[in-house]
């Protein structure tokens, strides 16, 4: 087992969050800042909502496509858009295709989360071999391109699409803050998801970006930054289009620097699962009772502390008291095997044992 380590002062929860992608109005990115495992941001989804954001640009606005003669181009609008008001631009992209015979339609299901081109004849969508197959709508709308679609009235995408490229979150730190650990709790982000920590010193992330990709961890995500870094503005990101389902959530955030004491945890401590359950008994002998979930509990001795690491247990004490959650990972070679989110039961105070070494006592319980 490493060195203990505790990630104390939550910066993530101090911040304003400037912006998010797209979340649904029951769940709003602000959960993120609490310490509730069970409230969470949750990207926009459901019946009428499109799902989440589709950004098109310049690199995939383009669909190549014939009748059965010469290529035909349609030219789909650059902008921000939902699944329901893309596949409009894609129809009124194709339509407005010089040369072109057919009407075309495009509808997206938020659903299946795909979407389907269709026409009143037989028609090729050249996703392989078309002219701007290199900035075409192939990925954006989730269709292969390794073959053309031909042969077809309609034609339905291969892979889902929940959002393209991303969904983020994007937090004011208010100053620089120095980062060095990311906890996501309680999330639903894919396996083969890509998940990004982006710093920089100004709100469009264009002025020294520094960008962190994080290791995927199912439900609970603990990372440790090969190196810190100082920035005011802070961006979450998460490439997961193809989530099965049709959102994100992120539950609680954990970010900011870990305190690691001079000296681990000390054996023996202490491990278990207490049943806090309520149970009163009648006159009659009949018991009543109010269950309530089992939870966790640490007691952790420490011992050959330094004078700094008492001068840190008191903001510790100060920061989260018995209120707030922290991380505690008790090896950070293995943090999503050994790390847990986790409230102060008591807190005690460091003695000390003699000149500049103090011992102290960690007594905590699971956050659920």
């Amino acid at each position: 087992m490493t060195n203990t380590r505790l990630i104390f002062s939550n910066l993530w929860r101090k911040g304003t969050i400037l912006g998010e992608c797209c979340e649904h109005p029951q769940y709003p990115s602000t959960d993120t800042q609490g310490d509730t495992p069970s409230q969470f941001w949750r990207t926009r989804h459901g019946t009428g909502s499109g799902n989440g954001l589709f950004v098109v640009t310049d690199s995939n606005k383009y669909i190549n496509f014939d009748e059965g003669g010469a290529e035909l181009t349609g030219t789909v609008a650059t902008g921000s858009y939902n699944g329901n008001t893309l596949a409009t631009a894609v129809a009124a992209a194709m339509n407005a295709a010089p040369g072109k015979a057919l009407t075309y339609a495009c509808v997206y299901s938020e659903t299946n989360a795909l979407f389907t081109i269709s026409a009143g004849s037989n028609f090729t969508i050249r996703w392989n071999t078309g002219t701007n197959k290199a900035v075409d709508i192939s990925g954006l709308c989730g269709f292969s391109d390794a073959a053309d679609d031909t042969g077809a009235l309609t034609y339905d995408g291969d892979y889902r699409r929940i959002h393209y490229p991303r969904a983020f979150i994007t937090n004011d730190l208010l100053t620089a803050q120095t980062v060095n650990f990311l906890a996501l709790l309680n999330h639903n982000i894919s396996a083969s998801a890509t998940i990004k920590w982006r710093g920089a010193d100004d709100d469009a992330f264009t002025v020294n970006l520094v960008e962190v990709t994080i290791t995927h961890n199912p439900t609970n995500l603990f990372y440790f930054f090969g190196s810190s870094s100082t920035k005011r503005y802070v961006q979450i990101q998460v490439e997961d289009p193809t989530n099965p389902n049709s959102y994100i959530h992120i539950g609680p955030v954990v970010m900011g620097t870990y305190w690691e004491p001079a000296r681990p945890a000390k054996s023996p401590y202490g491990k278990a699962r207490p049943d806090d359950s309520i149970v009163d008994e009648s006159y009659a002998l009949v018991e009543f009772g109010q269950p309530r979930p089992r939870r966790k509990t640490w007691s952790l001795p420490f011992s050959g502390l330094s004078e700094t690491d008492a001068d840190t247990i008191i903001l510790f004490f100060d920061e989260v008291g018995i209120t707030h959650g922290f991380v505690l990972c008790l090896d950070y070679n293995s943090p999503n095997s050994y790390s847990y989110f986790v409230k102060n039961v008591e807190l005690i105070e460091a003695v000390q044992d003699y000149h500049d070494s103090w011992s102290w006592a960690l007594n905590i319980r699971e956050k659920l």
